[in-house]
């Protein structure tokens, strides 16, 4: 009885301590992650900013970046140097880097660019890929930073900005004040930009304060902090409508890179002439249908040998085409309204091309429905870019362009660079006549070398000739008139299906139009159902006026503009979040 009564009293024990161990483990396992899989977010994002008495913001951006378990090269951080007001008034700012490391000192690699009114950083290195959490230690400066006001000043900065991808688990920000500034009131801001919310908590820290954050904050989500000032704190503001001084020490500076952009236009017609001449040599062998299945993107690309919305507009056709999505027209176009769509997403990215993926992804992120108009434009501009240089590199990698390596034209730019440099470091310091005289050779130098590398312009290969060929065949197919078709007794009889099928490629090379002639008095409209929806009844009239309509509201919606707004005035007690400078917003690549 004894052996029974232990037996059971053990049983019950394992049983006990096997549900606390799996209790343990759902308490332990992070809430943000059901599945006990890490996601893509950021752990920590931590602000140290010095407003300067000189008028200049010093900031130091601590970011602890988790990337979870899909490999990464690295993160993009943009930050605003242009801001409008709706009145139409612009505001400039200075940008400078001073260093970016992770948590040790180590730098990381970064590449910086100036898109669509944002200073990017592009950190990390393509060579390799991250997981897990990693560390971005960011110091710049901002200048100016402070609006002049006829009571007091005004200093609002967004800590974090408004255009972050992933949520922020935990934000927070110190903001020191150089002698003999003197904050007179302190308010925070948060939540999605122009929000009133202040789910903030500051505290006095040495020579300023601390603001932090109680909650997580959700892509779109942003920290700003708004100060008044007593009047005169600063030496420099911001002016309305005035751009950075140009920085160049003497006239040579001018001479020197006035002379190098004209022998740069003379290089790149001359690269264009040689273009157009190795392209006519080639004969245009017929194709029906994308030689070596090539997509719309790489289509485009071949063609003019240039990449751009028209090639955005037709991978998103494609996708749709193709199951990955469909395109609902939910606003037609009228006299005073632009025509809105809503892209749903019907599956996964699996399949994807690569330049394809990347718009897929931008678009959608972890939704399922998307408006075009809701789309975050500083975003959207990234993801073109690298939507751009995919499509370039994709076609590298099939011989048709030539691979990027230490040629003869990057030795040219690299010693017209020194010559530069040199002519310069002369002017300062011996005077701008003796630096005159060697910028003028340097031109001299470089201008030769301009002329010869004209000819080496294009990178289109012997083989990515040869395809041009082809792909010029297909376009002569997609555009030809029914007379023309009869002269091709192997082309494919056209039907619905045809048409929906090559319709990306047709608005890829620019022939759209005639693609959708050629299917006159054939009934394909509905054909298009299952991946188009549009606001009026269809017709093959309406449907080609929603073709134009809806390429024109992707370049709208995609152009890179400024996704900053500008700062308030009348005082900051009536600030909202997203209202200042710094901000911006970033994401992983």
């Amino acid at each position: 009885m004894r052996t029974i009564l232990a037996f059971i009293g053990a049983g019950i024990s394992a049983v006990v301590l096997l549900l606390s161990v799996v209790t343990g483990s759902a308490h332990a396992q992070d809430i943000r992650f059901p599945s006990g899989v890490p996601t893509e977010h950021i752990v920590n994002f931590n602000s140290d900013a010095t407003l300067k008495h000189g008028g200049s913001l010093q900031v130091t951006e601590t970011i602890v970046y988790e990337f979870g378990l899909t490999p990464r090269h690295g993160i993009f951080r943009y930050v605003p140097v242009q801001y409008m007001e709706e009145g139409g008034t612009t505001f400039y700012l200075t940008f400078k880097v001073g260093s970016v490391t992770d948590e040790t000192g180590k730098p990381w690699k970064y590449q910086q660019s100036r898109q669509a009114g944002n200073q990017v950083l592009k950190i990390g290195d393509a060579g390799k890929a991250l997981t897990g959490q990693h560390t971005y230690k960011i110091s710049y400066s901002l200048d100016p930073v402070v609006r002049n006001q006829e009571d007091s000043d005004l200093f609002i900065y967004d800590v974090t900005g408004n255009g972050w991808t992933v949520p922020i688990d935990h934000a927070a920000a110190t903001v020191h004040f150089e002698s003999p500034i003197k904050p007179l009131n302190t308010f925070c801001y948060t939540g999605t930009v122009r929000s009133r919310a202040q789910e903030c908590t500051l505290a006095s820290a040495t020579d300023g304060y601390t603001a932090t954050m109680p909650r997580a904050l959700q892509p779109g989500e942003g920290l700003t902090i708004a100060n008044d000032l007593q009047s005169g704190a600063v030496t420099t503001y911001l002016v309305p409508n005035q751009k950075p001084p140009f920085e160049w020490a003497t006239y040579n500076g001018y001479f020197v890179g006035a002379t190098a952009g004209a022998l740069a236009v003379v290089s790149l017609i001359l690269g264009w002439l040689w273009y157009r001449f190795r392209r006519s040599r080639e004969t245009e062998v017929p194709e029906y249908e994308s030689p070596d299945n090539l997509t719309p993107a790489e289509i485009g690309l071949l063609i003019d040998n240039k990449t751009g919305m028209t090639e955005v507009t037709a991978s998103l056709i494609n996708l749709a085409v193709n199951g990955y999505l469909k395109i609902d027209q939910t606003q037609g176009k009228k006299l005073l309204k632009k025509p809105k769509y809503t892209f749903i997403k019907k599956k996964g990215s699996t399949g994807l091309s690569p330049d394809e993926k990347i718009i897929f992804d931008a678009i959608f992120g972890t939704k399922t429905t998307q408006t075009l108009d809701g789309l975050d434009n500083g975003q959207m501009a990234l993801a073109v870019s690298s939507f751009n240089d995919v499509v370039r590199s994709g076609l590298e990698a099939k011989g048709y362009y030539a691979k990027a390596r230490l040629t003869i034209g990057k030795w040219a730019w690299l010693i017209a660079l020194v010559i530069f440099v040199v002519s310069l470091a002369v002017t300062v310091n011996a005077g701008a006549d003796i630096g005159n005289i060697i910028g003028e050779a340097s031109v001299a130098g470089v201008g030769l070398l301009f002329l010869v590398l004209s000819f080496y312009k294009s990178r289109l290969t012997k083989a990515g000739y040869v395809e041009w060929g082809e792909v010029a065949g297909f376009k002569r197919f997609l555009s030809m008139t029914e007379k023309e078709r009869l002269a091709f007794t192997d082309a494919p009889k056209r039907n619905p299906k045809q048409f929906s099928a090559l319709l990306p490629f047709a608005i890829a090379l620019g022939v759209e139009k005639e693609w959708t002639k050629q299917f006159e008095g054939m009934d394909v409209v509905k054909s298009t159902n299952y991946w188009y929806h549009g606001y009026y009844p269809l017709t093959m009239n309406n449907f080609t006026n929603d073709l134009s309509s809806f390429g024109g509201a992707i370049n709208s919606n995609f152009a890179p503009i400024s996704t900053s707004s500008s700062s308030s005035s009348g005082g900051s007690s009536g600030g909202f979040s997203g209202g200042g400078v710094g901000g911006g917003g970033g994401g992983s690549w």
